[in-house]
């Protein structure tokens, strides 16, 4: 009797026993060392003989692979999926084993190209069948594992929007954006229903981590949108932490949410940190300035004054809490304070004037409440002298109201003892000559201001004049 025939079956039986259509027999892949290839987007029928299986993939580049294992009654099963040097990238996804078990648990994570592992794993099982795969779509707007520690955070592109996934209890993600002039910026996470997380912004300093600010996600059943920090940053590097406080993760849920930091280059916001004269933000005049407060926190700005200045400040009142705006010199000294409105009747702007010699001069604000806020310090045109002003009630013309000792281009209006204006009159050189039909036969006053430029019109001059 030939020997060898007895041989070659035996081979071809163990050959078909490993392979079938869309079906692999897991022998010797109990370590990643053996792990069986896989190819990507395909769905394959395994038998594995051991408790822990492991299966390899290979990512051509960045993007996001979703895995995929079948669903089966009485079969209590899990996958992670594991990095190249296996190490756990995910927490385990369950399966479901109940009567009313079909289709499949699924995974979603982001990867940078490189070679995976999925480690399938049943603890009651050594020998069972299942269907698998692992599927992948290219894109380089998909968060890329592992970010878990500051060291490995993703870099954010600013102004696009981003993918990402909880991967397992406790999980971290960091994300990091560079800033390459002072600008504003808004980061952005998605509020999804069951999914409360918390995203903190913070700059590494010296090796140690400085904090900035933090929000959280509306997680109820009408989450929607998006969860927002609005804050003006001077040029550098920043990190953002997203946490899952509450462990969303729960095995058999992979919640996925979206995350972006949208910029502009611009100088009409605060830049932090700047709770200190120190750090106070350089602020022009006549610009309305835009800053984002925490609860109970300080900010400060600065501004320098090459000659005596009459100022207004303009500030907006904010619904959920009243702010305090207090101007300080350079020793600390008190110059002008002021107090915003709140609650329902906070609309517009509150507003002061004040004047201030020459000089450098610090501009605090602060609150109880967290509120994005916005103010300007506006240059007031000077109030007119009297003794540059001459009112002359005629009988039979009209009233003249004759200015002197101003600039050209400068706007003169005359107001009536009722505030109701009766004349306006653009200079053409350094005097002007306002008229109005008739004052009235009695003695009597008007208001007169000025305007110069982008400045805001003057205090009023009170100025009498004679009956006719």
């Amino acid at each position: 009797m030939n020997k060898k025939i007895p041989m070659m079956f035996l081979a071809l039986v163990l050959v078909l026993s490993v392979f079938s259509f869309y079906g692999k027999t897991a022998f010797a892949n109990h370590s990643v060392t053996d792990a069986t290839p896989v190819n990507l987007n395909t769905l394959y029928q395994f038998t594995s003989q051991h408790e822990k299986s492991y299966y390899k993939v290979v990512v051509p580049a960045n993007g996001m692979l979703e895995v995929k294992l079948s669903n089966d009654y009485g079969l209590d099963k899990r996958f992670a999926i594991l990095g190249t040097n296996g190490g756990y990238y995910t927490d385990y996804t369950y399966t479901d084993d109940s009567q009313f078990a079909s289709d499949f648990a699924s995974h979603k994570i982001g990867l940078s190209p490189g070679t995976y592992y999925i480690e399938v794993y049943s603890p009651y099982e050594d020998n069972f069948s299942f269907k698998m795969g692992a599927y992948f779509t290219p894109s380089e707007y998909w968060e890329k594992e592992s970010n878990d520690v500051v060291t490995q955070a993703d870099e954010l592109v600013l102004n696009k929007l981003y993918s990402a996934a909880v991967d397992g209890d406790s999980d971290d993600d960091f994300f990091s954006f560079t800033m390459v002039k002072d600008g504003s910026t808004k980061i952005k996470v998605s509020n999804t229903p069951d999914l409360y997380q918390k995203f903190e912004l913070f700059y590494v300093k010296n090796g140690k981590k400085v904090d900035l600010f933090y929000n959280t996600t509306d997680d109820s059943a009408y989450a929607s949108g998006y969860s927002t920090i609005s804050v003006g940053l001077p040029k550098g590097k920043y990190y953002v932490r997203v946490s899952d406080p509450n462990n969303s993760f729960n095995g058999t849920i992979n919640p996925t949410y979206k995350i972006g930091v949208d910029a502009a280059y611009t100088d009409d916001w605060e830049k932090e940190d700047n709770e200190n004269v120190q750090t106070a933000t350089p602020m022009k005049l006549d610009r309305y300035m835009n800053a984002d407060l925490a609860t109970d926190d300080i900010d400060f700005f600065k501004f320098t004054l090459s000659k005596g200045t009459n100022l207004q400040l303009n500030a907006l009142n904010i619904k959920e809490g009243y702010f305090k705006y207090l101007i300080t010199d350079s020793n600390g000294n008190e110059k002008f304070y002021l107090e915003t409105i709140e609650g329902d009747y906070a609309k517009g702007y509150k507003t002061g004037r004040f004047y201030l010699p020459a000089g450098t001069y610090y501009l605090k604000t602060g609150s109880y409440a967290a509120a994005q806020y916005k103010f300007a310090l506006k240059q007031v045109t000077p109030t007119l002298k009297g003794s540059n002003v001459t009112v002359t009630n005629y009988k039979t013309k009209s009233d003249t109201i004759y200015v002197k000792g101003i600039q050209k281009n400068d706007v003169v209006k005359v107001y009536s003892s009722k505030n109701k204006l009766l004349a306006t009159k653009k200079a053409t050189g350094t005097s002007t000559t306002a008229t109005v039909k008739q004052l009235g036969k009695s003695t009597g006053y008007v208001y007169v201001t000025l305007t110069r430029g982008s400045m805001l019109e003057s205090a009023k001059l009170k100025e009498i004049y004679k009956k006719e």
